[in-house]
């Protein structure tokens, strides 16, 4: 086997790396206890700021990540945004799996025009929560829906699109105003 094979080899999830971007404890404890045994290693982070610093600050240290949409300071879009201009090509790649609760197609929409693997709404069982991250390892990525008032280009490798029929304005990904983020600090490991 070539390296150019070896590097198109999906990690297993086993050997991942997995930053967990949510701001309820209660939902960081139901995953922990969902893919501890599952993953390589589990990181948290309570805000989308803390996240992306600590990314800045080692862009190895996930190799996929889990983002709600609604967090303290930057919401999930945001945070996504951020990876996508970010100037490391690590964290520009980053896969992302959005979990949360919005069951919204304005927001699936706008998360997949961003390149995520996945989209799940909570809550979420463990056998999906492993095929999302599976899926983001290898890859993949959610279809990118259109409106009816999107020109159609089909894409080189003629993946499908979602059309959404609908005559209202796109919305823009909003600030959750709950509370502003604090300050950046270390990743929160979860206990072994």
């Amino acid at each position: 086997m070539g390296s150019k094979d070896k590097d198109k080899t999906p990690r297993p999830l086993k050997e991942a790396s997995v930053l967990v971007v949510e701001d309820q404890n209660f939902v960081l404890d139901l995953v922990e206890s969902m893919l501890k045994s599952h993953v390589g290693g589990l990181h948290a982070a309570r805000s989308g700021e803390d996240a992306f610093y600590n990314l800045e600050q080692n862009p190895n240290l996930a190799h996929v990540a889990i983002v709600d949409y609604h967090l303290l300071g930057m919401n999930g879009l945001k945070f996504i945004e951020k990876l996508r201009a970010a100037k490391s090509e690590i964290l520009k790649k980053l896969p992302v799996v959005m979990m949360t609760g919005d069951n919204n197609m304005d927001l699936y929409r706008s998360a997949a025009r961003l390149g995520i693997s996945a989209f799940l709404v909570k809550p979420v069982g463990v056998a999906n929560l492993i095929e999302a991250l599976e899926r983001a390892l290898a890859g993949g990525k959610v279809a990118k829906p259109r409106l009816d008032k999107d020109p159609v280009v089909l894409p080189s490798d003629a993946t499908a699109e979602v059309v959404i029929n609908t005559t209202e304005p796109e919305p823009t990904a909003a600030e959750d105003q709950r509370k502003p983020a604090p300050p950046p600090r270390q990743p929160h490991d979860f206990k072994a």
